[in-house]
């Protein structure tokens, strides 16, 4: 099953396919993805603007956002494209680095 819209996102999943047909489904990485925000990233929280991505022809590469929620906490969510594990720091305005590895293909969210 895959699913664009006409018109607009060729690369767009949904959250949830439903296969008419048979009446099977299947939640999306969309799905997942979104729970992973919601879990982290809390109602009025600011967006911050994080440098330091790329994403190459063949699709690898590192993605990633970043917010603080009212409460004062950072929250930082990093998709590693890269088949492999993969070593980052993260450094902050105010001087503190943030280190870590990030397992291939994952999607990771470090509270800062």
């Amino acid at each position: 099953m895959d699913v664009s819209y006409p018109g607009g996102c060729t690369r767009c999943t949904g959250l949830v396919q439903v296969d008419q047909k048979d009446g099977s489904y299947k939640l999306t990485k969309d799905f997942y993805n979104l729970g992973q925000f919601s879990k982290f990233v809390k109602q009025g929280a600011k967006y911050l603007n994080v440098e330091g991505d790329y994403v190459w022809d063949d699709g690898t590469g590192i993605e990633s956002a970043g917010f603080v929620n009212n409460d004062g906490t950072v929250v930082l969510i990093v998709m590693n494209k890269f088949s492999d594990d993969i070593h980052l720091t993260l450094k902050t305005e105010v001087g503190k680095d943030v280190e870590g590895k990030l397992k291939a293909r994952s999607l990771s969210t470090w509270l800062i």
